[in-house]
């Protein structure tokens, strides 16, 4: 099996006249780096938050999760960012409170914090490709036999990217459905078509599979309950210098 072979990559915009703004069925993935500057806009409660975080980069990709998150749904919802009510589900995840035909799920790893964004439910999930466990220990805990018997006869310079596309498979769909990992991780079954993961099933629904590169070493995926009409992919940066080359705030 080549699974990694023709691994989907993305074309990350770095200018959108449509900022915050969904089309139906369509997608809309935001990607922005921490070591990018980037002005903070945090209620108070979550400057408090911010604060209480040790570590500097887990402080930095949480406020900057939730700037992406205030400044994209004020744009899409035509509401003060600031005034949104940020609500977290049992497992974490946060929502905003009476925001009709905006959904949206959030993502880090190292510097890199994701957000899609959509009109229905979706998830997303991003992980590093490089590992510091054996992937096929982890697989044999949470993986069903016929995926632990697909990584296992890989070549093993091939099976930690493709433990990882399975993890953010099952990952995305997990948050698409508002499940912690913790709950449901070894009940989700990834569904594939030559080299691409196509679906998720759990518990007998289906969840379709976007998969993308966020950047070199960064893989993730979006899980929707229909495939999209379409994903876009934009670079979230406070100001950019366009091919005109004129600055413009891109978010």
């Amino acid at each position: 099996m080549t699974f990694n072979r023709n691994f989907p990559g993305a074309i990350w915009l770095r200018q959108s006249d449509t900022i915050g703004l969904v089309e139906p069925g369509e997608v809309v993935v935001w990607r922005s780096s921490i070591a990018d500057n980037f002005p903070q806009l945090l209620s108070l409660e979550e400057l408090a938050r911010a604060d209480r975080y040790r570590n500097d980069t887990s402080r930095a990709t949480f406020v900057r999760g939730r700037t992406l998150i205030r400044t994209l749904a004020g744009a899409a919802l035509g509401a003060d960012p600031l005034q949104l009510g940020i609500e977290l589900t049992r497992t974490g995840k946060p929502f905003i409170r009476d925001a009709k035909d905006f959904a949206f799920s959030l993502s880090h790893s190292g510097p890199w914090v994701v957000l899609a964004v959509s009109n229905d439910d979706l998830g997303v999930d991003i992980e590093a490709t490089a590992h510091r466990h054996t992937v096929t220990d982890l697989a044999r805990r949470y993986f069903t036999p016929a995926e632990i018997a697909r990584l296992e006869g890989m070549p093993e310079n091939e099976r930690t990217l493709a433990f990882i596309r399975h993890w953010v498979g099952k990952e995305s769909a997990l948050k698409c459905n508002g499940l912690g990992i913790a709950e449901a991780l070894d009940r989700t079954i990834c569904h594939w078509d030559a080299d691409r993961i196509h679906s998720v099933v759990m518990d007998g629904e289906t969840f379709a599979i976007s998969e993308f590169v966020c950047t070199p070493g960064y893989v993730g995926a979006v899980a929707t309950h229909h495939p999209p009409v379409r994903i876009r992919f934009c670079e979230a940066l406070w100001q950019n210098v366009d091919a005109c080359g004129e600055k413009t705030p891109n978010v």
